[in-house]
């Protein structure tokens, strides 16, 4: 059934899968997932590739109340130290739909390792699934890809996140088009919110001498 892996707390379980959709380095297929129902958020980008992305952030959970203004004031006043959000879930897959009855989100091909016949190579599309929860106000969220054994960053995007309260689960649909793979090995996925790793997961590039068929 495929390996298991600990995020922030919680097990995700995904599967190997074939990838047949390797194209060369200077033909790329481009594809850009357009998002559903509810709030958008659209990352900005260090890296040098065209990616096309548009992160679909969906948010379920508890709403908050307050009773008065002296309320507001003691919380003004005596104001906590900013909580840390658990990562539940950090899910590679091929794709990422909404159901427009259920608002779920549905994903598709999970996978752990990609096969290619030839480095480098450009995947045509990926999506990363990320959960979020136990936050409480604005936070700054990066999401990086690197190379493990180089340390070297392929892929990098930042932008702002906001809890309204502990209870919300924030699930995000990170999508990547044409990523440019230049050596086999494992790679890191990694979230950050404020300069702190609160999740991160791992994937693998394999080069292959033929064509691997389930």
């Amino acid at each position: 059934m495929g390996s298991g892996g600990r995020v922030g707390g919680s097990v995700v379980f995904n599967v190997s899968r074939i990838l047949r959709g390797f194209t060369r380095p200077d033909n790329p297929r481009r594809s850009t997932i357009q998002g559903g129902r509810g709030h958008e958020f659209v990352p900005g980008s260090s890296d040098s590739y065209n990616t096309g992305r548009t992160c679909i952030v969906a948010s379920t959970g508890a709403g908050s109340e307050c009773g008065g203004g002296s309320f507001l004031r003691d919380r003004q006043t005596n104001m906590p130290e900013k909580p840390t959000p658990q990562c539940r879930a950090i899910v590679l897959c091929d794709v990422i739909y909404r159901d427009e009855l259920s608002k779920k989100l549905i994903l598709v091909g999970t996978f752990h390792t990609l096969y290619t016949l030839q480095l480098p190579a450009v995947h045509p599309l990926m999506s990363v699934y990320l959960a979020l929860t136990e936050g409480q106000g604005a936070y700054a969220l990066k999401l990086l890809i690197e190379h493990v054994e180089s340390q070297q960053s392929m892929f990098e995007t930042t932008g702002p996140l906001t809890f309204d309260n502990p209870n919300q689960v924030i699930e995000m649909n990170v999508p990547l088009n044409g990523l440019r793979f230049g050596a086999p090995g494992a790679y890191d996925v990694q979230a950050w919110l404020d300069h702190e790793l609160v999740g991160q997961t791992k994937f693998f590039v394999s080069l292959v001498e033929r064509e691997v068929h389930p």
